[in-house]
């Protein structure tokens, strides 16, 4: 705790809280601490025709802080760290100098504990999280594929959705990443007024976002569905999923978020819980809305949306109680919500490229969705599925890069550079591993898993097919995702914008298109996915260590500047 000083910052600071609580300052110079460890607050109010308290004594550590010379009046008791018994007025200051206490231990972490341990610590619980929102999309397909009469027809009308699903979270996680590496970048710089604007600045750009998808789900859907198909049993159900999605984003928007800003500081296991959660809600509900389970309606496809959109609200509203309540590293206000062009522009220098690079995804799955019905249904269905697992597959290793961004954007800010090269090496090694995982499981039981489907032997026939040919492309997706992260966290989002272009459009749908035209190549086309991430991973390469020969971060850190992009 920080003993009282007349001069310097703190000194100041402290007057300013004594004249706010209605003291006097009194004349004092730095007293060490005694041999218990306590240090020594000295402090006069003003007469206020009650009584005069003139001493208090605490600790800096977890035990009980004693109050020797007043009565006690009111308890503060703030959990684990210490008792204060004074009047309210002396309490709210030493409160103050609790919670300062609190903010330099839980961002001591990020500077002290160990790379390889951070970033484990860190990324477990950010990966069963990504893994909780993986589940949403593959326990909707696997209880709508079971959907008597209409299974594989409702696959394919969730496929033909799944690019707005995809722009959700494109949106949603694009300006998490820039609040995610904004506010980890200031907190390293010990701003952490500024930390709260960029916090209060990113909610609110998500609540215009949540104004756009709302009015497209009330006017858009309808044309959307039906420039995929021309099928009405699947164009109504695309329809009446898109609809509800779109509407109702805000749980989705607000939750990814509120995460970011969560896992910025550090506090990955709430997000874990929250994800959780919201995961477990979706796959009860599922069931019971789908086939009129309980005295529930039968709803089909709308039951799958509604069960979707309650799970996300579910998550959304216990990860904003739970950080209000664990005393939160960034105090939140209503005036951090008012845009600020200083927060913003540094927000939207890498936020806007993340959200670029996110959309491209459904932009290639819309393209996809088009190739692929000019060969069949079912490779359109075959498609929906495979990218269900490749997303269940890929979460953790997306988890693994929300983990690795904070911390190599506070260790920039810091200008730690060992700390970053450290982070770098333990992403790839782990985001291998997860990934050879996922080759193994494809390649050796594809045929069990696609049977989780209630689809046709022709469709799954298919599935298995691509499952094989796209999986040894997940090394290179690896190396993508990790290394696109890396230049998210130093402040080249466009670096990362180029690498996503050539992995999703540049590489896969010329090649897809022209594979799709020559009939003997059409069970090729799948190969245009593997080519197009090793072809992102060779220029992912060239990005990073090209930034690495021209950037002398150290030197950028100590100026506090962000790096532009070249």
């Amino acid at each position: 705790m920080e003993q009282q000083s007349g001069r310097g910052p703190s000194g100041v600071r402290e007057a300013k809280e004594r004249r706010e609580c209605g003291g006097k300052p009194e004349k004092s110079s730095r007293k060490p601490q005694d041999k218990s460890g306590k240090a020594v607050v000295s402090f006069r109010l003003r007469e206020s025709g009650s009584r005069q308290i003139q001493k208090h004594t605490f600790e800096k550590n977890r035990s009980a802080a004693e109050d020797r010379n007043c009565r006690m009046i009111n308890d503060v008791r703030p959990a684990g760290y210490l008792q204060i018994h004074c009047s309210t007025r002396p309490a709210f200051m030493l409160e103050r100098k609790r919670r300062r206490f609190m903010e330099d231990k839980a961002t001591a972490k990020m500077d002290t504990m160990p790379v390889g341990r951070l970033l484990g610590s860190m990324a477990l619980p950010m990966m069963l999280s990504m893994l909780g929102q993986a589940l949403y999309n593959v326990v909707d397909t696997l209880y709508v594929s079971r959907i008597p009469d209409a299974g594989e027809m409702a696959i394919t009308a969730l496929t033909l959705a799944f690019p707005i699903q995809m722009v959700i979270m494109a949106l949603g996680v694009g300006t998490g990443v820039g609040v995610n590496a904004l506010v980890a970048r200031l907190l390293g710089m010990g701003k952490r007024r500024e930390a709260s604007n960029a916090a209060g600045n990113a909610l609110f750009v998500s609540l215009l976002y949540f104004l756009g998808l709302f009015f497209f789900g009330l006017f858009g859907a309808r044309a959307f569905i039906l420039s995929q198909t021309q099928n009405g049993q699947i164009a109504e159900m695309g329809i009446v999923y898109t609809r509800i999605i779109s509407v109702y984003s805000l749980g989705t928007l607000g939750y990814m978020c509120l995460e970011k800003i969560t896992v910025a500081t550090g506090r990955t296991k709430i997000t874990m819980m929250t994800q959780i959660a919201g995961a477990l809600t979706n796959i009860i509900l599922d069931p019971i809305l789908i086939y009129g389970w309980i005295g529930f309606p039968a709803m089909g496809v709308r039951g799958a949306a509604i069960a979707t959109v309650v799970g996300q609200f579910v998550s959304l509203i216990m990860l904003g109680v739970l950080y209000l309540r664990k005393d939160p590293i960034l105090a939140i206000h209503l005036t951090d919500f008012k845009p600020r062009r200083e927060i913003l522009a540094p927000l939207c220098h890498v936020g806007l490229p993340a959200i670029a690079m996110q959309i491209l995804v459904p932009i290639m799955s819309y393209s996809m969705n088009r190739i692929l019905a000019m060969i069949s249904e079912a490779a359109v269905t075959a498609y929906g599925i495979y990218y269900k697992l490749q997303n269940f597959i890929f979460m953790p290793a997306y988890g693994l890069n929300n983990a690795s961004i904070p911390i190599i954007s506070y260790s920039y800010g810091a200008g730690h550079k060992d700390r970053i090269h450290t982070c770098i090496r333990w992403a790839l090694i782990d985001v291998t591993l997860i990934m050879a995982a996922g080759v193994v499981l494809l390649e050796g039981f594809p045929s069990p898993i696609v049977s989780l489907f209630a689809v046709t032997a022709d469709t799954a026939g298919i599935c298995v097919m691509a499952l094989r040919l796209i999986s040894w492309g997940f090394f290179f997706a690896g190396v993508n995702i990790i290394l696109q992260g890396v230049c998210q966290a130093l402040g080249q989002g466009t670096c990362s914008l180029f690498i996503s272009l050539m992995r999703f459009i540049i590489v896969p749908l010329p090649m897809a298109f022209l594979l799709s035209k020559i009939a003997q190549a059409q069970i090729y086309v799948w190969l245009s996915i593997p080519a197009g991430e090793a072809l992102g991973a060779l220029l992912a390469l060239f990005l990073t260590l090209s930034w690495y020969a021209r950037e002398p971060h150290e030197e950028r850190a100590r100026q506090g500047t962000i790096v532009r992009t070249y």
